[in-house]
């Protein structure tokens, strides 16, 4: 977690061209975004801190959804699709009786229609007196059984004290479950057992994301913390096997980018076929880099780090990754030339496609035209967003990013783009 800083601007985007200024949206950062899988023209779009917009026509318009909850709604939104016409929505709670940080006392799910225009109803999950919740992600485990509802899993960070130095405080990651579609979740439970500093850096344990194997069903959860990547193993999402470290995080997931007052490499975990997707970005020598690694789900074996080629002098880093049809889609901030007179860099967002047919080939990157735009010390958020069009015959998605206009005012921008 950390402090938001907003400026009463208004961004849209002309999906089909670059992006424009349009008094749609209000000015924010860290967008996530969800396709209807049943109907491509439906599209959910959250951002901090408690926006939430619906389209019904791909994204050319949007409508507002007026989400609250009676554990409150600030910031970390994540969107994913719950089957059935269903998104659900986990973000960060605001206890009003209690001052920042101690309010994020809670993780807060909320579950909806794609056509909704108003959601009360919500779940809060976690709540340990004094302790702060942070940083949630979701995964849906779909089951084999149609006659029963599928399993939700919610991962999170819990911080004794947020950004305390004291030995006594520390991190861990926390994982619960429903069964129920969201209505209740259970007794939350430390998975990580290796705990973080609390200090909100590259020591703590953060950016927990799962994957389940298409070959035996097992999930897997990774994450973040002490300058390595761990990873936790499960048979029914229930008990969680001891975790170990899957490789070095160099430098640690907190990254120093120019034009950024905060930036980050914060790993994602995938499944294709036979094997699962690891992604995260890491810093050397003031160059920080997306790197790749492949899980052999059949003979449990990871190959080597592999890195995604970007333009010569940039810096990429903050990856996000989607899965359709066997391959990956990832896409990533880059970061280009930067004037030393007016401290600003250039910034645009690149795209790249991973298949395990092509384990042993280069990747490469491209640059998304109309994405890129000038920074100089900017908070854009921990995330940017990815959703893909399945029902296109083409590979086409939905990006959705963080983009300043003038240098000091966020927009979130999005744009349709092809692979």
């Amino acid at each position: 977690m950390k402090s938001f800083f907003f400026l009463l601007t208004f961004v849209s985007v002309n999906l089909y061209s670059q992006v424009q200024i349009n008094q749609q949206f209000n000015g924010g950062n860290e967008p996530s975004l969800v396709i209807n899988p049943k109907n491509n023209a439906e599209i959910v779009l959250a951002f901090n801190t408690y926006n939430v917009f619906k389209s019904s026509d791909t994204g050319k318009t949007f409508d507002r959804v007026k989400v609250s909850s009676k554990f409150g709604f600030y910031g970390d939104p994540v969107l994913v699709n719950g089957g059935e016409n269903k998104v659900h929505l986990v973000h960060l709670a605001k206890n009003d009786k209690l001052k920042w940080p101690e309010s994020f006392d809670r993780i807060v799910f909320q579950s909806f229609d794609f056509n909704s225009k108003v959601v009360k109803k919500s779940v809060g999950i976690g709540y340990q007196n004094g302790k702060m919740q942070d940083k949630p992600w979701l995964f849906v485990q779909n089951n084999t059984d149609k006659k029963k509802q599928s399993t939700i899993h919610l991962t999170w960070t819990c911080f004794d004290k947020y950004d305390s130095r004291s030995p006594q405080d520390s991190t861990r990651i926390m994982h619960a479950y429903s069964t129920d579609n969201g209505g209740h979740f259970s007794t939350p439970r430390v998975i990580s057992k290796v705990n973080g500093i609390a200090v909100d850096g590259d020591s703590a344990m953060e950016g927990a994301t799962m994957a389940m194997d298409k070959i035996n069903g097992r999930l897997y959860c990774l994450w973040s913390g002490m300058n390595q990547l761990w990873l936790a193993q499960s048979k029914d999402g229930i008990k969680w096997e001891q975790p170990y470290a899957v490789s070095e995080h160099i430098n640690g997931w907190n990254i120093s980018a120019p034009g950024f007052w905060r930036a980050n490499g914060m790993p994602f975990l995938v499944a294709l076929d036979s094997h699962l997707v690891a992604v995260w970005a890491s810093e050397t020598n003031g160059i920080s880099k997306v790197n790749y690694l492949f899980y052999n789900v059949r003979n449990q074996t990871w190959n080597d780090v592999k890195t995604i080629e970007v333009e010569e002098g940039v810096s990429a880093l903050m990856p996000f990754i989607q899965t359709m049809n066997n391959n990956a889609y990832l896409v990533f901030y880059g970061l280009g030339e930067r004037d030393e007179l007016t401290m600003q860099t250039e910034v645009s967002v690149f795209t790249a496609k991973i298949n395990e047919l092509d384990i042993d080939k280069k990747v490469e990157a491209k640059k998304v035209e109309g994405t890129s735009f000038k920074s100089k010390n900017s908070f854009l958020g921990d995330y940017i967003a990815l959703g893909l069009f399945n029902q296109s015959d083409k590979e086409e998605g939905m990006l959705a990013f963080t983009t300043l206009i003038n240098l000091k005012r966020t927009s979130i921008a999005t744009i349709k783009i092809k692979f």
